[in-house]
């Protein structure tokens, strides 16, 4: 869509390195979502909610 915000994606595995300022801390800390067009993986391989 080209709008902030509209890639957040549930990650099922892997542990995001948050890159976004769209996500609060506590979201950040749970791990649960990942803006994939701005974050990355801490890990070899992330496993998106696609």
């Amino acid at each position: 869509m080209g709008m902030y915000g509209t890639c957040e994606t549930v990650v099922l595995d892997g542990v995001p390195a948050h890159r976004d300022s769209l996500l609060t801390e506590e979201e950040r800390a749970a791990g649960g979502l990942m803006p994939i067009c701005v974050s990355r993986s801490r890990g070899p391989r992330p496993v998106p909610d696609l």
